[in-house]
């Protein structure tokens, strides 16, 4: 409960920066609104009951799920695309939310939401209108049978206040 409640304020937070600022760049408008669907989603949820999962984690790609869904033609106009990530026990919680097992965002790459892959790859690249605009070399992540899905929330979270802050 304590996860859930520091991760809603490191949310809270990050949304209110995206208000105050005005966005140059097609990255932070996308990226903001991401993170205000986070926040809305993570009141209401979606109907999986991630029970292997991080409340942490769980909380965040429920949200990133349905705010791709919910904002899907403009992502996918601007190109938003999210390489390189499978997570087991988290792909049947985007499909209660619309985003399908192994559906490819045909823009300048593609994001696969794999069953049964338990690798975080190498590299993480999230491209806008082809745009490499944030690109960490990650160790290798292996996500065993008790795997630490609140320390890739961390990571996940981090990635995007990144993304913001430029």
């Amino acid at each position: 409960m304590r996860h859930a409640f520091f991760f809603l304020v490191v949310l809270a937070l990050a949304s209110a920066k995206c208000s105050l600022q005005m966005p140059d760049r097609p990255a932070r408008q996308i990226v903001c609104g991401i993170l205000e669907e986070l926040l809305v989603f993570n009141a209401t949820g979606c109907k999986t009951d991630f029970t292997n999962s991080g409340t942490e984690l769980s909380n965040g790609f429920r949200g990133i799920g349905a705010g791709i869904k919910a904002k899907s033609t403009k992502a996918i106009k601007n190109g938003l695309v999210l390489v390189g990530t499978g997570l087991r026990d988290i792909n049947r919680g985007l499909n209660d939310c619309g985003i399908t097992s192994g559906v490819s965002i045909v823009a300048n790459g593609a994001v696969s939401f794999s069953s049964g892959i338990a690798v975080i790859t190498q590299t993480v690249k999230i491209l806008i209108r082809g745009e490499n605009i944030y690109n960490d070399i990650w160790d290798i992540y292996t996500l065993d049978q008790a795997a630490d899905y609140d320390a890739v929330g961390h990571k996940l979270v981090h990635l995007l206040k990144l993304i913001v802050a430029r």
